[in-house]
C-alpha cells in the first residue's frame, strides 16, 4: 500500500501534474494490471473472483453488465457490515483511488480514457453518497470524480466577466432568472444533465455541514468536506450553475465560511501569545465573519438563519493545528468560489447597463449629452442579494465601492458592432476552442492567424488586442508554453516560437495586457532567448512595472549572461527596464552598473582592439543581430541608458568603465562603422555632456573637438551621397541626424560650457558645424523628425554664436519648429455614468470611513473587546505595511482612507445621505445606534455617522 502512495506522489509536484511520470506509471503498472485482470476474468477460480470483486469497488468491472451491479452491491455490503475484515482492503482502496486520481490530474487523457469507461459517474457518485463508507474513502471517490469525469473535455472554464460583447447578443430585458453569464450550447446542457445528481449531492452535503453542531470536529470528515468544496469549485468554474443557483449556493458557502469552532478562552489565550499578531488561522476566521456581515447585508453574523447560534459563539471542540490547516484550505477554496460568483454578479450588472443602453439609445436612435438611467439603482438594491467584494486580503474587501467597480468595468466593455468586428470575434472564438483542445491534449497548433491580428495599425491593433484579452487567448497560449517537449523537436520549437511571438504582439504597447502577462512572470524566468524577448515586451515602456521590478529578475538576467553566454537578448531586456514612457528608472540604472565582469566586454585594451576593428570590417558580423559585435554595441547602449536622466552615481561609475581616450580612439578610426559610432557618441552625450554634475574633462580637453572633426567628415559624406537613394547609407544618415545633432546641441547648450575657453580656439570648427548642419537641413531626403533635430541644433548654435559674438547667417534665427495639439471631446455613456455615480461613490467611501471608525460593530459581541481597544486598526496598519512591496496601490488607497478618518467634512445631497443611511444600517445591523445630529458632516466622521451603542 505504501508503494501505491509513493507512486501517487511521483505523479505530482507542487500540485501540478508531471505528464511524463503519469504516463510512465500508467503504462508500466496500471495498464498491465488491467490487461492481466482482463485475461484472468475468463477463469472461474475463487481467487480470480475475489480479485474481480476487489476491482469492482473501483468500478473496474470484469463481468458482464448484469453481473456488475450484484457484484458491486455485495462488496459494498461487506465493506459496510464487516469493517474488521475489510479494514485493510478499505485502506488499499483509498490508495488505489488516490493513485488513479493523481494519474488523471490536469487532464492526463491516457489514463482518463482507459479507466473512465470502467469507472462510471454513477458508480463513483453512489460511493460518494454512501454514508456507511469511511469519510476518507468517500473523499477519495470525490477526488476521482473531479479528475476523471469533471475536469476533462468537453468542460472548459467559463469567463465570468465578458468584456467583449456582440451588439446583437445584448438582451433588451434582463432578470436574474433569465440571465446567462455564459453562452449555452448542446454539449454543455448535456453535461449539466449528466452531472445534475452530482450537483445535488454537493449542495445536500454542504447544507448538512452547516446543520451539524460541530462541522469541523472530525478530521476524516474534514477531508471529505475539502474534496466536496473542491468539486463544487470546479462545477462552478465550468458553468454548471445558473446565476440564480449560484446565489442560492452563496448562502450555504458563507455559512460554512463563518464557522468558528474555537472557544473564547482559547482565542484569548491566542491573543496573549507572542504569535498572536501573525496568527493566520484567526485572521481567516475573522475575515470570514466580516465577509458574511458585509456580503449578506443582513445584521450580525450570528443572526444568519441557516446556521445555529452555537456555531457563531465558538462552542465547538478544539482542533489540532495540523487538522485546522485542512479547515483553512476548505475556507480558502470557498472564498475562491465566492470571488467567481462576485465576478458573475459584475457581469450581470454590466449586462443590465448594456440592456438599458441598447433599449434607450440604440433602438430609439437618440444621442443626447445627458442620460437618464432611472433603472440603474435597482441593480444595487432589492433585485438580488447584495454580495460585496470578497478578496483574499481583508483590506481589498474594505477598499472597494460597488458603483466604482461597475463603472470601472463598464469602461472596459468592448461593443462589437461592425461586420469585421463580429467576424473577428467568431474567428477568434473558433480558433481558441480548437487551440484549447489541442493544448490540453498536447497536440501541435500554429498560432500565426491569432498573432497576425496584433499587426495592423495602432488603433486597429489595440482593438484586436483587447478582443483577444477579453476572450482569454493569452491564457490558452500560456498553457501551451507549459507543455513539456524535447528541445530537438523542430516542430515544437516552431510552435513555441509562434507562441512567444503571439504573446509579444499581444502585449506590444498595451499596458493592461502587459500587466496580465506580468502575473505569470515565473514562466519566463528561464535562460531561453524566446523567454527573454517576451519579457522585454512585457516591460517595454511600462514605467510602473519597470519601477517595481524585483532584484531577483535583474539578477536572473545578469546570471544568464555569466552562465549561458553573452546573448544580445539578455542585454535588450536590461536596456528596456532602465527607461520607460520617456522616464528614467533610477533604481534599475543603479542596479545594472554593478553587473559582473563577465557582462562587460569593451575591446578597449591593446590586445582586443584589433578584434573590434576586425569585426567592424566583417560584413557577416555586422549583419549578425546576435553576434559579438552586436553584443558589444548593445552593451555600450545599455551603459548610455543607465546614465540618462542625470544620474550622478551611474555617471561616475560609467566614466571609469569607458574613458574618453578609448571612445575617441574607436570613433575616429577609419574602419569604424555607423552602428558603433552611434553607440559610443550616445554614451558620450549621456555620460559626459548631459550630466547632473560637471564632467570637467569633456570641457577642458580636446577630446570633444576631435570628435567634432570626425562629425564634419560624416556630415559631408551624407550631403554628397544623396543623388542615388537606393545606395544611400541609411545607418550613417541616422547617426548624423540624430546622435551627432543631439550631442552638438547638448554640448553647446550645457550650463557647464558657458566658460569654455576652447570655443575661441576652435572657432573654425564651430562655424563648420553650423554650416554643415545647414547643408543637411536643405537636403531633400530628411524626414520631419530629422528636420526637427537639425532645426533644434541650428538654433542652439545660433544662440551660442550671438552670445559669443560669432557671426552666423541671419535667416537661421527664425527657424523654430511649432507643434499644435487639437483636443476633441465627446460625451459618452461612460461620462454620464461618471456624473451620476460620482456623488454616490463618495457617499459609499464615507461609509467606509465610518466602518473603520467603529470596526467592532462588525463582529459578534464576544469578539468586540479585541477591536474596541484599537487592535483592529493596529493590525490593519501593520498588514498594510507588509503589503507595500507587492500591493502598493492598495496600500496607498488604505492610507488615503485612514487620512480621511482624521478630518471628514463632506456634505451630501438628499439622495446620497439616504444611500449612506441604507449602507450604515446594512453594515451595522439593527443595533442600538443614533445618527449624528448634523446630516452634513458635524463631528469627527462623515455625515450620518453612527454613534457607538452605550452599554446598559
Amino acid at each position: 500500500m505504501q508503494f501505491l502512495d509513493y507512486l501517487s506522489d511521483l505523479c505530482v509536484s507542487n500540485n501540478t501534474a508531471i505528464p511524463v511520470t503519469q504516463e510512465l506509471i500508467f503504462l508500466r503498472q496500471v495498464a498491465d494490471g488491467l490487461s492481466s485482470h482482463a485475461s484472468s476474468s475468463s477463469t472461474s477460480s475463487t481467487g480470480s473472483k475475489e480479485d474481480s470483486r476487489l476491482f469492482s469497488v473501483l468500478g473496474i468491472s470484469l463481468q458482464h453488465q448484469e453481473e456488475e451491479e450484484n457484484e458491486e452491491h455485495q462488496v459494498l455490503q461487506e465493506l459496510r457490515h464487516k469493517p474488521e475484515i475489510h479494514q485493510k482492503k478499505k485502506k488499499k482502496k483509498k490508495y488505489q483511488l488516490n493513485l488513479f486520481a493523481k494519474m488523471c490530474l490536469d487532464r492526463q487523457y491516457l489514463a482518463i480514457n482507459q479507466v473512465s469507461s470502467q469507472l462510471s459517474v454513477e458508480l463513483i457518485l453512489r460511493c460518494m453518497f454512501d454514508d456507511c463508507l469511511p469519510y476518507n474513502l468517500r473523499a477519495s471517490f470525490c477526488r476521482l470524480m473531479l479528475h476523471m469525469h469533471v475536469d476533462r473535455d468537453p468542460q472548459e472554464a467559463v469567463v465570468p466577466v465578458r468584456y467583449a460583447r456582440l451588439w446583437t447578443e445584448i438582451p433588451s430585458k434582463i432578470t436574474i432568472h433569465e440571465y446567462e453569464y455564459d453562452a449555452t450550447d448542446s454539449p454543455r446542457e448535456e453535461m449539466k444533465r449528466k452531472f445534475a445528481p452530482t450537483m445535488d449531492f454537493v449542495e445536500e452535503y454542504l447544507r448538512d455541514v452547516v446543520s451539524q453542531p460541530f462541522p469541523f470536529g472530525d478530521s476524516d470528515k474534514n477531508e471529505l468536506t475539502l474534496e466536496v468544496v473542491n468539486l463544487a469549485r470546479n462545477l462552478v468554474y465550468f458553468g454548471f450553475y445558473t446565476f440564480s443557483e449560484l446565489l442560492r449556493l452563496t448562502r450555504t458557502l458563507l455559512a460554512i465560511l463563518d464557522i468558528v469552532q474555537y472557544p473564547l478562552t482559547y482565542i484569548n489565550k491566542l491573543n496573549k501569545s507572542p504569535e498572536a499578531g501573525n496568527n493566520v488561522l484567526r485572521t481567516i476566521h475573522g475575515v470570514g465573519e466580516m465577509m458574511t456581515q458585509m456580503v449578506m447585508s443582513r445584521g450580525l453574523p450570528h443572526s444568519l438563519p441557516d446556521s445555529p447560534p452555537s456555531l457563531r459563539l465558538g462552542k465547538g471542540h478544539l482542533i489540532p493545528d495540523n487538522e485546522d490547516v485542512m479547515v483553512m484550505d476548505t475556507k480558502l477554496r470557498i472564498i475562491e468560489i465566492l470571488q467567481f460568483i462576485l465576478s458573475v454578479r459584475l457581469d450581470y450588472r454590466i449586462t443590465y447597463l448594456l440592456s438599458i443602453y441598447k433599449k434607450e439609445f440604440a433602438e430609439k436612435n437618440i444621442c443626447e449629452n445627458s442620460v437618464s438611467m432611472n433603472d440603474i439603482p435597482t441593480m444595487f438594491t432589492a433585485s438580488e442579494p447584495d454580495i460585496d467584494e470578497i478578496a483574499s486580503k481583508a483590506e481589498a474587501m474594505f477598499a472597494g465601492s460597488q458603483r466604482a467597480e461597475v463603472l470601472q468595468a463598464f469602461k472596459q466593455v468592448q461593443l462589437l458592432v461592425s461586420e469585421q468586428d463580429v467576424e473577428n470575434y467568431k474567428q477568434i472564438k473558433a480558433d481558441l476552442d480548437q487551440l484549447r483542445l489541442t493544448v490540453e491534449k498536447s497536440e501541435l497548433w500554429i498560432l500565426l492567424r491569432l498573432s497576425k491580428l496584433c499587426y495592423p495599425s495602432k488603433k486597429s491593433r489595440v482593438q484586436q488586442q483587447r478582443l483577444l484579452k477579453n476572450m482569454g487567448a493569452h491564457t490558452v497560449v500560456l498553457d501551451l508554453l507549459q507543455i513539456p517537449y524535447e528541445t530537438s523537436d523542430d516542430k515544437m520549437n516552431e510552435i513555441m516560437t509562434l507562441a512567444h511571438a503571439f504573446l509579444q504582439n499581444f502585449c506590444r504597447g498595451n499596458t493592461q495586457n502587459q500587466i496580465l502577462l506580468h502575473k505569470h512572470l515565473n514562466l519566463f524566468l528561464t535562460p531561453g532567448l524566446l523567454e527573454a524577448e517576451t519579457m522585454r515586451h512585457i516591460f517595454m515602456n511600462n514605467f510602473q512595472l519597470c519601477n517595481d521590478i524585483s532584484d531577483r529578475v535583474v539578477h536572473h538576467f545578469v546570471h544568464c549572461i555569466e552562465t549561458h553566454g553573452r546573448h544580445v537578448q539578455y542585454l535588450k531586456f536590461l536596456q528596456t527596464i532602465v527607461k520607460a514612457d520617456g522616464k528614467y528608472v533610477k533604481k534599475c540604472q543603479d542596479k545594472l552598473v554593478n553587473g559582473g565582469e563577465d557582462v562587460l566586454v569593451f575591446y578597449n585594451d591593446r590586445s582586443s582592439f584589433p578584434i573590434l576593428l576586425q569585426m567592424m570590417g566583417c560584413e557577416r558580423e555586422r549583419t549578425d543581430e546576435g553576434g559579438a559585435l552586436a553584443y558589444h554595441n548593445t552593451l555600450v547602449e545599455l551603459l548610455a541608458a543607465c546614465t540618462e536622466g542625470k544620474n550622478v552615481y551611474t555617471e561616475l561609475k560609467c566614466n571609469s568603465l569607458l574613458p574618453l581616450d578609448d571612445i575617441v580612439k574607436v570613433v575616429n578610426d577609419v574602419h569604424c562603422i555607423p552602428e558603433v559610432k552611434t553607440a559610443y557618441v550616445n554614451f558620450v552625450n549621456h555620460c559626459y555632456v548631459d550630466t547632473e554634475v560637471e564632467m570637467k574633462e569633456i570641457y577642458t580637453s580636446n577630446h570633444i573637438w576631435k570628435l567634432f572633426d570626425n562629425f564634419l567628415v560624416d556630415m559631408a559624406s551624407v550631403c554628397n551621397s544623396t543623388t542615388d537613394r537606393n545606395h544611400a547609407d541609411l545607418a550613417l544618415e541616422k547617426y548624423v541626424t540624430e546622435s551627432v545633432m543631439a550631442i552638438v546641441k547638448g554640448f553647446f547648450g550645457s550650463q557647464f560650457s558657458v566658460n569654455n575657453s576652447n570655443l575661441q580656439t576652435n572657432q573654425p570648427v564651430f562655424i563648420q558645424l553650423l554650416q554643415s548642419a545647414f547643408r543637411i537641413y536643405n537636403c531633400t531626403w530628411i524626414n520631419s523628425a530629422q528636420k526637427a533635430n537639425i532645426e533644434s541644433c541650428i538654433k542652439t548654435l545660433a544662440d551660442v554664436a550671438k552670445a559669443r559674438t560669432i557671426a552666423i547667417p541671419v535667416d537661421l534665427d527664425s527657424q523654430v519648429n511649432t507643434l499644435s495639439l487639437k483636443v476633441h471631446s465627446n460625451m459618452s455613456v461612460v461620462t454620464c455614468l461618471e456624473e451620476q455615480f460620482s456623488p454616490k461613490v463618495q457617499a459609499e467611501f464615507s461609509v467606509l470611513v465610518d466602518v473603520l471608525h467603529s470596526p467592532e460593530l462588525l463582529f459578534p459581541e464576544a469578539a468586540r473587546l479585541r477591536c474596541e481597544s484599537g487592535a483592529f486598526m493596529s493590525k490593519l496598519i501593520k498588514h498594510t505595511n507588509k503589503l507595500m512591496d507587492k500591493e502598493e496601490k492598495l496600500c496607498i488607497k488604505i492610507l488615503q482612507t485612514l487620512r480621511e478618518m482624521l478630518d471628514k467634512k463632506e456634505s451630501f445631497h438628499e439622495a446620497e445621505s439616504a444611500l449612506r443611511k441604507i449602507l450604515l444600517t446594512r453594515y451595522f445591523g439593527n443595533q442600538k445606534c443614533l445618527l449624528s445630529k448634523s446630516e452634513f458632516g458635524s463631528g469627527t466622521s462623515a455625515s450620518g455617522s453612527f454613534v457607538k451603542p452605550v452599554s446598559g
